[in-house]
């Protein structure tokens, strides 16, 4: 897919996404986070970042926490294995880039 910039462009692209089993069947991890976050925008009317800055960073003493941290050795990173048992680094096509 191409790349994207926002949540909501995200969660339009994963909704274009076959599903690769039926519901129920089998487990898997998966974005489905991110579709809980997109339902948060549209119920709060804020992008997500805004509704945890507001809600939640600056109600407790989260000083460093953030959706865009200054330090780039702070982001954690998504992982998926490989065809030869081992893992592989994803980034979130919404993800800003701190290059």
């Amino acid at each position: 897919g191409r790349a994207v910039s926002t949540l909501e462009e995200w969660c339009k692209e994963l909704a274009t996404i076959p599903l690769e089993f039926q519901p129920g069947t089998q487990w898997r991890y998966s974005f489905g986070h991110d579709v809980v976050g997109r339902i948060m925008e549209l119920v709060v009317g804020k992008d997500l970042e805004r509704i945890f800055e507001d809600r939640i960073f600056k109600r407790v003493p989260m000083k460093s926490t953030g959706f865009t941290p200054g330090d780039v050795e702070k982001l954690a990173s998504i992982h998926e294995p490989t065809a030869q048992g081992g893992l592989r680094s994803l980034r979130r096509p919404f993800q800003k880039s701190h290059a």
